[in-house]
């Protein structure tokens, strides 16, 4: 009926003058009382964004409809009947009112005949919070609260959460999203058609410290990759949504990993594929074993253009939690590629993945593919390191009788186009680990695929590797490197050889009884 076809709740109505409407950012004037700074202080500490923001901003907050009009026009052409959908959002002490906008966004959002149920899934979080929830879902008859007795994790939440989901689709979100008007019916009809897609939305940014919230042309979407840290990378679009101007930007696009944040995934299928692995610790990898597995047994992953979620993307907390888990991804699925991880990521070897016997049975089980597969077929623009580097380690000059001074990059995500700089050695530090290249080049790609390079005016750079995605044969001479046996590292284009102070290192002429030039790899 056409009742059924309107969202579960309506969106109450607003101005456009009230705080965050139509995804606008709310800037607290500069002015504020010690009390408020403090409150913000709290929120950025606690939650890694600005929670005072969020609580001045409504729950029902009206981001209005910005999609392109080819999205709007395809609301009206989805086959009939589309599979019921259950949200599963899994939260602990989540900042209360970004929890409550992303649930209402959701309610508010999805035709009620579509919304099986929104499953909450608290993870121990304080009593009076769990309280306070349960107040605001008294009279919601679709939301269902399950509170854990214990701190269990996102992995294993989102696993309880899934068993009890009854809709033929089970949409996993994080609890400080906002789901924009008609998220849900791309994601549903895609399914339909093919039950082997896990369907993203595009991911849009809701600003951490203001809460703007920032919509991705078509022709940008970016997709998901990862570096051989085994960390998350947005990578970008494909080459041919910029130059082919015929083609349909609707059409889904294949990502070679996800977040993990927001996807959909059909029921049955992704307790065929294995649910996520309970053996996770907490959270982190969860979403690069996901994607791993979907690819190499059998599914895809596909971004769906005239889908938007968005997502507070908090500011960057670290946890060693990871490491244990992204050593458990690596021994079940990277198969000889298993040495590019450990080399840049030396604590992994120390860490315990617990038991694996089950995950490598359910990849034998469903006859998954290799990793070299994935790499070719999949994600070909990685770039591969090579396995047996002809050396590999820190690149390090004795100045005195104790003292190493190494090439360091001084942050592991450099960017191209910075100098090198050098520092004390410090053992296993990745922002000092380089590999010399068959092709002569001097690579640090930790993170980001980067090679040592000499400019015009004779400085000595990190730049964007030319080799092997501008130079198919071989890298240019300003980036390749010839090494003595007396430890000179001669730079082929100049033929003026790298020399180091304890403070920077440059090139210079070539001198045998200069001890600045003499290297070596520890």
């Amino acid at each position: 009926s056409r009742e059924e076809l309107l969202p579960v709740l309506k969106k109450p109505p607003s101005s456009r003058d009230e705080p965050g409407e139509f995804g606008h950012p709310f800037i607290i004037p500069h002015r504020m009382g010690a009390s408020v700074e403090r409150q913000v202080e709290e929120g950025y500490r606690r939650h890694a964004f600005n929670v005072l923001v969020s609580d001045v901003i409504s729950v029902h907050r009206n981001l209005g409809d910005k999609r392109e009009d080819v999205c709007k026009t395809q609301d009206k052409q989805y086959t009939r009947p589309l599979p019921t959908m259950s949200v599963v959002i899994c939260y602990k002490n989540e900042a209360f009112s970004t929890l409550i906008r992303t649930l209402y966004s959701v309610l508010e959002s999805v035709p009620a005949v579509l919304l099986k149920e929104v499953i909450l899934i608290d993870d121990f979080s304080g009593n009076d919070f769990t309280e306070a929830v349960m107040k605001e879902i008294e009279e919601l008859s679709l939301v269902k609260l399950s509170r854990n007795t214990e701190h269990l994790g996102i992995v294993k939440s989102r696993i309880k959460g899934a068993k009890m989901a009854a809709g033929d689709v089970i949409a996993f979100l994080d609890s400080h999203c906002e789901c924009y008007e008609g998220w849900a019916e791309p994601l549903l009809d895609r399914i339909s058609r093919d039950r082997t897609v896990v369907a993203l939305p595009v991911m849009e940014i809701i600003n951490p410290d203001n809460f703007k919230f920032t919509m991705t042309p078509m022709q940008r979407i970016q997709r998901g990759g990862f570096d051989w840290t085994l960390t998350y990378r947005w990578i970008p679009p494909h080459r041919d949504r910029f130059l082919n101007p015929t083609m349909d930007m609707t059409q889904p696009v294949t990502s070679p990993t996800m977040s993990g944040g927001v996807f959909a995934i059909e029921r049955k299928f992704f307790n065929e594929m294995g649910s996520y692995d309970d053996g996770m610790s907490v959270w982190g990898g969860d979403n690069l074993e996901m994607s791993f597995r979907i690819w190499m047994c059998g599914g895809r992953i596909e971004i769906l253009p005239c889908n938007h979620v968005g997502h507070v993307r908090p500011h960057d907390v670290h946890n060693d939690v990871v490491l244990r888990n992204k050593r458990r991804v690596a021994d079940v699925w990277l198969d000889d590629y298993i040495s590019l991880f450990f080399k840049r990521t030396p604590g992994a070897l120390k860490a315990d993945s617990g038991n694996i016997t089950s995950r490598v049975q359910l990849r034998h089980n469903l006859n998954c593919k290799s990793f070299s597969w994935f790499i070719e077929q999949v994600y070909p623009e990685l770039y591969v390191p090579e396995l047996h580097p002809r050396l590999s380690g820190a690149v390090c000059c004795r100045l005195g009788e104790t003292l190493d001074i190494c090439l360091d990059t001084h942050s592991d995500d450099v960017i191209p186009g910075r100098p090198l700089g050098v520092d004390r050695y410090r053992s296993r530090q990745r922002t000092q680990y380089f590999e010399f290249t068959k092709h002569n080049e001097l690579r640090h790609n930790s993170v980001r695929d980067v090679c040592v390079g000499v400019t015009s005016s004779h400085k000595v750079e990190i730049q964007r590797c030319k080799f092997p995605f501008d130079n198919h044969e071989t890298a240019p001479p300003s980036q390749q490197w010839e090494i003595s046996e007396s430890g000179k590292i001669t730079n082929k284009e100049t033929q003026l050889c790298l020399t180091a102070s304890t403070a920077k290192v440059w090139v210079q002429d070539c001198d045998v009884t200069n001890v600045r030039q003499k290297w070596k790899w520890k």
